[in-house]
């Protein structure tokens, strides 16, 4: 629906128990592959190749926020603070 043929999923994109030689050069590639690409998305729920996705794989875990906003209208979001996910992830540890 997104109107890309072709979809590549990378579960796991570097061995991370190859030699340092081995592992040097796939960062290196990296770059390459990221710049050629015309969508990423990036699991930061997960600690490792096994966890799945939200709401794919299982159901999503969200909590709404909800604040009144005096006697007449509440406002809500559905979505999780991104910036507070992001920083609790594996990922943010990450280069």
């Amino acid at each position: 629906m997104l109107g890309y043929r072709f979809l590549w999923v990378d579960r796991l994109c570097i061995t991370q128990d190859d030699s340092n030689e081995a592992l040097s050069k796939q960062l290196d590639q990296m770059a390459d592959i990221f710049h050629c690409a015309a969508l990423t998305l990036v699991d930061i729920a997960g600690n490792d190749a096994n966890n799945g996705l939200d709401g794919v794989s299982y159901a999503r875990d969200v909590s709404q926020l909800a604040f009144n906003c005096g006697d007449s209208f509440e406002l809500a979001t559905s979505m999780p603070w991104f910036q507070g996910l992001l920083q609790k992830s594996k990922r943010w540890t990450r280069g």
